[in-house]
C-alpha cells in the first residue's frame, strides 16, 4: 500500500471499530466528497459503517455533499492545536 492508502485504511479501520458510531449512523448511508486542491476523495458510508474510499477528479465521483478546501487550509485544519505557538486574541 502506498501512504495514503495506508492512512485511507487506517480511517476507515478506526471509523468502523468505533460501536458508538456506528451505532448512531446504522441508518444513514450517504456519498460525500473531501476536495484538497484537484484531488477528490470519495467517502461512501452505508448503514453508518465506511465501506468504500475513492480517489478521483471531481466528474468521476458524484457525491451528495462535498467539503472542499486548498491544501494550505487542509494542513491548518489538520495540525494539532496543542502545537500552536500563536496566542489567541484578548
Amino acid at each position: 500500500m502506498k501512504p495514503d492508502e495506508d492512512k485511507l485504511a487506517e480511517l476507515r479501520r478506526q471509523i468502523n471499530d468505533d460501536p458508538g458510531l456506528t451505532r448512531r449512523g446504522r441508518y444513514y448511508s450517504v456519498q460525500f466528497s473531501v476536495i484538497e486542491d484537484e484531488r477528490v476523495t470519495r467517502f461512501t458510508i452505508e448503514d453508518g459503517s465506511l465501506t468504500r474510499i475513492e480517489v478521483g477528479s471531481g466528474q468521476e465521483l458524484p457525491a451528495a455533499f462535498s467539503i472542499a478546501s486548498s491544501r494550505e487550509h487542509w494542513a491548518r485544519f489538520r495540525r494539532d492545536p496543542r502545537q500552536d505557538t500563536r496566542t489567541s486574541p484578548p
